[in-house]
């Protein structure tokens, strides 16, 4: 289940109930795991339970949480400061179900309070029941693109808030090809955007470059003669290393600060 609200301050409610039908399943989803930015977002955790037959296990205690700060991209010198809160819940049996939800407030600055995210609603599991709800006053642009098969959702307009919903029951798996990279996800999945077009984002990420990028141009048009007369791999290869270069200095990551490019050491 998750539902996010749009105000002056979005907020995200998220719940999970998994049932446990084997060890390995046991062994390998114990551990409950959310990251967040510390530097704009607050979180907080609302249920972490076990039901086990008639009986439920309350595990919502302050020592059960550790807070890491694991780099996901520090191999790249990509270092966006967020932090992953973990519990590592032991003595789960078959046919045990965690239940666990947290709430999540806040948002990143740099998109200057214009929404933007992506959902997952089929996965490499059977899900019994799911639901995404999301809510805005009706006066924001809140745009919304299904993609793989996803169904058309229910939406309302009640009191000056628009919401957008999906309740899905007996989801099937979808099974991924070894062969597909890792990248990509063959999954039914909704994106929202408060951005028009390509061009509106486009102004939006053109703030962020805080140094003047009129030298490049200049700079590329002997460099894109010689790679003209290179056979097309060689081509391919000299633009590659370039782009790299030049990208590696501009991460993308969700921080306040990754998104603005800097000068080169």
């Amino acid at each position: 289940d998750h539902q996010v609200r749009l105000a002056a301050t979005n907020e995200g409610y998220t719940s999970f109930s998994l049932r446990f039908l084997t060890e390995v399943g046991g062994q390998e989803r114990s551990t409950v795991l959310v990251c967040f930015d510390p530097s704009c977002q607050q979180i907080s955790f609302n249920c972490l339970q076990v039901r086990r037959g008639s009986n439920v296990i309350n595990r919502l205690q302050p020592e059960a949480f550790k807070i890491l700060q694991r780099e996901r991209d520090l191999e790249w010198r990509v270092l966006d400061g967020t932090l992953s809160v973990v519990a590592t819940l032991d003595d789960i049996r078959v046919g045990d179900v965690l239940e666990y939800a947290f709430t999540i407030r806040g948002d990143n600055p740099v998109f200057e309070g214009r929404y933007a995210d992506g959902y997952f609603l089929q996965w490499s599991s059977f899900v019994e029941k799911q639901r995404l709800q999301v809510q805005a006053p009706a006066g924001r642009k809140l745009r919304w693109k299904r993609n793989g098969g996803l169904p058309e959702p229910s939406q309302t307009v009640k009191d000056g808030i628009a919401e957008t919903m999906w309740i899905m029951d007996n989801v099937e798996p979808v099974h991924i090809d070894s062969g597909l990279p890792s990248w990509h996800r063959p999954f039914a999945s909704v994106d929202f955007s408060e951005y028009g077009d390509w061009a509106d984002v486009a102004g939006w990420a053109a703030k962020q470059y805080t140094h003047a990028f009129g030298a490049p141009p200049a700079i590329l048009g002997p460099e894109m003669t010689a790679w003209r007369n290179l056979p097309e791999f060689g081509f391919r290869s000299s633009l590659a290393t370039w782009l790299y270069t030049i990208a590696r200095n501009v991460a993308t990551d969700e921080n306040r600060r990754a998104h603005r490019s800097h000068e080169t050491a």
